[in-house]
């Protein structure tokens, strides 16, 4: 039932219909506009954050809240903020980042911030996601940015604070960001090229 699937939806639509009935045409649409715009409002502010894992048989990244078969890559945590990164929710998106990490056992060594929700970024977001990148680094952990949209990267490239090893993996899925990570992790254990010093 329709009810169930969407109940934010659903109660809209009835409390418009309760007002039509009540009032009339016109208040009733101002009331379910006004309800839309706070629905909508709220779900910006308190968006969903997911990890993902990946899946064994495609290996595409997946929710592992809603895919409990998805594994997550060792040593890797895979982070999708499912909103565009705005003044409302940036203090949103550094804590629950801060907490998926000290969630994690063992402590991973690469943080993958997959974007493609993120169609914006503001001014707010920007500074968000260097202080979530400051924050990873100072841990020792590596940041990738994975799947980012064309705008929203765009904006983040004008960041200066950003180092230029960040940007480059945005075009990529988060797979190929991950275990693009992984890679030049374990080439700088085995004294490999650092891509950093390179």
């Amino acid at each position: 039932p329709f009810w169930q699937m969407n109940r934010f939806d659903f109660w809209l639509g009835v409390t418009t219909l309760v007002a039509v009935l009540l009032f009339d045409t016109l208040p009733a649409v101002v009331i379910g506009v006004v309800l839309s715009l706070a629905v909508l409002i709220y779900r910006i502010s308190f968006p969903r954050s997911v990890e993902l894992g990946r899946d064994p048989d495609t290996g595409e990244f997946e929710d592992l809240e809603l895919h409990p078969d998805a594994e997550r890559v060792p040593g890797v945590c895979v982070y999708r903020f499912d909103a565009p990164l705005i003044y409302s929710n940036a203090a949103a998106f550094v804590d629950r980042a801060r907490r998926m990490v000290r969630a994690s056992d063992p402590t991973p060594h690469t943080f993958v911030v997959d974007g493609e929700v993120m169609s914006r970024i503001d001014s707010t977001g920007l500074e968000a996601l260097t202080e979530l990148v400051d924050l990873m680094e100072s841990a020792d952990i590596e940041v990738v940015l994975a799947r980012f949209h064309e705008r929203a990267a765009a904006e983040i490239a004008r960041m200066p604070e950003l180092d230029d090893n960040l940007l480059e993996n945005m075009s990529h899925r988060p797979a190929q960001a991950a275990i693009l990570a992984q890679e030049q992790r374990q080439d700088r254990s085995d004294g490999g090229p650092d891509p950093v010093a390179e």
